[in-house]
């Protein structure tokens, strides 16, 4: 928008994280296909233009795909025509979340699913959490204590 009315922003630098950047191929002159392995919030366009610069030339940005977000990839993902014709499968609430896991007693599971607070000797941070052979949700721990923080059964 702010272009649009003739303003230019100032692009704020942010850390990001390049973990593997790997030339795929030379498709033609000066046109080259490469892969890029980054931490979340890295722009893509901005490496491009950025290697470009490095080499004292400028740098266009032809096509991105992701390959993969997370703990999804683009392998695993299904067609709009297999959708169509009904050949795909629904995602479990639990492979949303890569978080290690808590499994819970059955005494556990109903006294978490009603609110109480137990206690637990795991790290500090967000668990996937199991109970009654279900997955409960993600649960919370903090200061030795376990809390349910988003429940999902």
């Amino acid at each position: 928008k702010e272009a649009i009315k003739g303003r230019t922003l100032a692009l704020v630098p942010k850390e990001i994280e390049i973990f593997d950047i790997t030339l795929l191929d030379c498709v033609k002159e000066n046109v080259f296909k490469f892969s890029i392995s980054c931490s979340s919030g890295t722009y893509i366009r901005c490496v491009c233009r950025d290697m470009a610069e490095k080499m004292s030339t400028y740098g266009v940005m032809h096509c991105i795909t992701r390959t993969r977000c997370g703990g999804f990839h683009l392998v695993d993902a299904f067609t709009l025509q297999d959708i169509e014709a009904g050949k795909f499968a629904l995602l479990s609430c639990e492979s949303l979340f890569e978080n290690e896991a808590i499994q819970l007693c059955n005494e556990d599971s109903d006294k978490i699913l009603n609110g109480q607070i137990l206690h637990c000797e795991a790290l500090d941070g967000k668990y996937k959490l199991y109970g009654k052979g279900k997955f409960l949700g993600i649960a919370l721990v903090k200061d030795n204590n376990l809390k349910l923080d988003l429940r999902l059964l």
